[in-house]
């Protein structure tokens, strides 16, 4: 179980843990089980917003898709991230 952050919402509004994102967007590609179609591998490459959050004693990597299409000078300094999935990787 995750600890409880001790942040302000208003300043970290959608951020959620690195592991949490990758498995939403891993998720978002996954077909219909009825559709018969098959993912046997995925290749993400995506900007990402990304920040270090300490809670107590732990560390805590939040990340997420930009919230904003275009970048300002306001704006955190956006990332990468490159990943790929492949069926078997994991068991």
């Amino acid at each position: 179980m995750m600890p409880r952050l001790d942040v302000n919402p208003r300043t970290m509004a959608q951020r959620q843990p690195l592991a949490e994102m990758l498995v939403d967007l891993i998720g978002a590609v996954s077909p219909d089980c009825k559709s018969g179609l098959r993912v046997t591998s995925v290749l993400l490459d995506l900007p990402v917003e990304i920040r270090l959050l300490q809670s107590g004693d732990e560390f805590i990597l939040l990340a997420d898709l930009p919230r904003w299409r275009w970048a300002t000078d306001f704006d955190e300094v956006r990332s990468r991230i490159n990943l790929e999935c492949r069926e078997g990787d994991f068991q």
